[in-house]
């Protein structure tokens, strides 16, 4: 007889997009139902580390790890097809999760979708990620 556990977490760091929290979510539960959520760590005056439950978490890692270098080179080149940003990318992200980040970036204003296929890096915004993200959160 062996000893299985009956929940596992994995605590996660997206260095990408908000690199003080961490995605804790559940590998495996056969007790009930898988979560994720973000939680955020602080040290505070008195070097107390305080753990703060920040939401859950909807979005992927893997889309928030695209997310980045997609931004990246938006701002470095301006205006590209999704086309482009595939062939650039499908090396490191499978097809659907550019396509899940090109989504995120467009709801949270990053990048602005000119016409079918063809976006661009939103001038005039904060280029932030972390910033922005952590506020939608």
């Amino acid at each position: 007889m062996f000893n299985e556990p009956d929940i596992v977490y994995l605590l996660e760091q997206c260095k990408a997009i908000i690199p003080e929290d961490r995605i804790l979510k559940t590998v495996k539960n056969r007790l009930g139902e898988e979560i994720s959520i973000r939680l955020g760590f602080e040290v505070d005056e008195e070097e107390v580390l305080k753990i703060m439950f920040k939401g859950e978490e909807k979005t992927d890692t893997q889309v928030l790890k695209a997310a980045k270098p997609i931004l990246e080179h938006l701002k470095k080149v301006g205006i590209d097809k999704r086309k482009n940003i595939l062939e650039v990318f499908s090396p490191s992200f499978r097809r659907a999760t550019i396509d899940n980040a090109l989504k995120f970036l467009v709801e949270k204003n990053f990048i602005v979708k000119k016409s079918r296929g063809v976006y661009s890096y939103a001038h005039g915004l904060e280029d932030d990620l972390v910033e922005v993200e952590a506020k939608t959160l």
